[in-house]
């Protein structure tokens, strides 16, 4: 839901003047701004009732009422497989092989009114008419209105992902005291969503569309005001005609992940009491994504003569069984996504030279699209060395380990601004750390366990985090200058690592079979966060803050220097104790 005024208020009724509840300066105060189909409301009783209902500061309204099918369909393949051979009594070698294959489509269909999330520009909330609402705990629950804006939307996709994974380990006994063991593995999964394809069919300025919460809110009744099973009762609205504009958005995208790994450690028993570890790892992970767009999804051709609706569509039947209340919609015209593929040789990736017919790709060079081609890599070395004992003290058993590893970390990171003209920005990251641990086990009582354990501790910022839908370390920045809600996100590739140092200490008792009492307490005093902090600045601060990349003219006629926007990005913040 969004808050009544958060797209300037719906039409009010001639001669009365407009509540505008948001900050947008578009309201119904005039015909302008007001109703495009049919005329503003009358100024009647009922009308205005109507209208001071629906349009209240605090009501909030159904942002996309809508109903949709979802139909998934999979099909995995999976493969293991592990090779030994010890070609002699102190020598293992062996391989693992895993291998999956998905393969899904998926379909969405939805039948939607967009009119009560959109501004004046888009078709939207204020040219819609209130005939009727009702209100209950803030929320407009029922309402009946004209000139509202009605979408069929269908989204194909196909997806595919492979993943391979190879592990290599040798095991190697040098004497009776001295053990060691390589390992090299490499995974590698790449996903690819070749097809992700979008089409809209719309009717707009439509009289007589309601929709009823009341007694139902997870199922509410949707009247669309005309028949939604007819062909000829949708529009086709090609280049040329107002908003909103049919659209074909063609969107295939991917993702390849590799992550290698190399560890080799050595065993070495000084005592009977004492074995001494060491050992030096280098793992590395890295991510590439991309992403292709149309330049302008909401634009298509006109259908050729004799083309028609009938045509280019399809009948979705048996929708909502069991659904209550009685009425509600079965069924409805859905775009039939083939037909209009060899209609318009949608996927030849080329400008095939109609009206709206530009079906050219574009990945950089498509604003949209920019923000889903990065790359990352992690470089991680680390070198431990660790005592562990088992002996007596006292008389009574005592078991534990102490050592320290360093590690030395480095990440890379690179993505396209939607700002700033779209460059390609990229940025590094190194820093180490020394971590000491040390584990404690007593048995000061035959059945009583007191443990301890201290350690220095660090947890990398994770790879696949988001926000916003860009992930959190790639440096780049996003700008929504659009409104009616201003956002913006930054990146920030030098995140360090959360780093804590934490203490435990147990008893435990196990006074009979499969029983025990137990205290455990721990402190952790953690010296640093992650979070993602969001705050209101306005574009004017935004420039200031980092002038590459928020171009002080980039939001000249969009928005000015006194705008707020809200800033999102992720940050490292004092910790505390836990």
């Amino acid at each position: 839901a969004v808050g009544s005024g958060s797209s300037g208020g719906f039409c009010s009724p001639i001669g009365v003047a407009p509540q505008n509840p948001g900050n947008s300066g578009s309201t119904g105060s005039s015909a302008a701004n007001c109703a495009t189909g049919l005329p503003r409301p009358t100024n009647t009783p009922g009308n205005v009732t109507a209208y001071q209902t629906a349009n209240q500061a605090n009501v909030f309204i159904p942002r996309l009422p809508r109903y949709g099918r979802l139909t998934h369909h999979q099909e995995r393949l999976g493969l293991t497989g592990a090779l030994q051979w010890r070609p002699a009594d102190s020598t293992t070698v062996s391989l693992d092989i895993l291998y999956s294959q998905l393969d899904s489509t998926r379909q969405e269909d939805f039948l939607q009114a967009m009119s009560f999330s959109r501004n004046a520009a888009a078709g939207g909330q204020t040219q819609v008419i209130v005939r009727e609402a009702a209100v209950e705990n803030n929320t407009l629950v029922y309402g009946l209105f004209d000139n509202v804006d009605v979408r069929s939307e269908s989204r194909f996709d196909q997806l595919e992902t492979q993943f391979l994974q190879v592990g290599l380990t040798l095991d190697h006994d040098f004497s009776d005291t001295v053990r060691g063991r390589f390992f090299a593995g490499r995974a590698e999964s790449n996903y690819e969503n070749p097809y992700q394809t979008t089409v809209t069919l719309d009717r707009q300025n439509t009289a007589g569309y309601s929709f009823d919460f009341r007694g139902n809110p997870n199922t509410p009744l949707i009247n669309y005001g005309f028949d939604v099973t007819d062909p000829a009762a949708w529009g086709w609205l090609p280049i040329g005609s107002s908003v909103p504009r049919s659209e074909i958005r063609i969107r295939p995208q991917g993702v390849d992940t590799v992550f290698q790994s190399l560890q080799a450690d050595l065993e070495y028993d000084v005592s009977p009491f004492v074995t001494l570890q060491t050992g030096v790892n280098w793992k590395t992970f890295s991510s590439e994504s991309y992403e292709f767009r149309r330049a302008d999804e909401t634009v298509v051709p006109a259908l050729p003569a004799g083309v028609t609706m009938a045509d280019i569509t399809t009948l979705l039947t048996g929708f909502g069984g069991g659904f209550t209340p009685s009425g509600s919609t079965t069924g409805w015209v859905i775009p039939d996504l083939n037909a209009l593929a060899d209609l318009f040789n949608i996927y030849c990736n080329c400008n095939t030279g109609l009206p709206g017919g530009d079906f050219t790709l574009g990945s950089i060079t498509v604003g949209n699209a920019r923000g889903g081609n990065r790359f990352l890599e992690e470089e991680d070395v680390a070198l431990y060395v660790q005592a562990n004992f088992d002996a007596d003290v006292f008389g009574r058993p005592i078991r534990g380990n102490v050592g320290v590893r360093h590690v030395w970390t480095s990440l890379y990171a690179e993505g396209y601004s939607s700002t700033g003209g779209g460059t390609l920005v990229f940025d590094t990251h190194e820093y180490q750390d020394t971590l000491p641990s040390l584990n404690l086990t007593y048995e000061p009582f035959d059945n009583v366990l007191v443990r301890f354990g201290a350690a220095k501790v660090m947890a990398r910022p994770q790879i696949n985090n988001s926000m916003s839908g860009a992930n959190y370390l790639v440096p780049t920045t996003s700008l929504n200058a659009t409104g009616p809600n201003y956002t913006a996100t930054i990146g920030n590739v030098e995140l360090e690592p959360f780093r804590a140092k934490t203490y435990d200490f147990a008893v435990e008792w196990y006074f009979a079979p499969e029983s025990l009492i137990s205290f455990a307490y721990f402190y952790k005093d953690i010296d640093t966060y992650i979070q993602v902090v969001r705050q209101d600045l306005s574009y004017e601060q935004l420039t200031a803050l980092n002038p590459s990349a928020f171009d002080p003219s980039f939001c000249f006629g969009s928005c000015s220097p006194t705008t707020i926007f809200a800033l999102t990005s992720a940050v490292n913040t004092d910790g505390g104790p836990l």
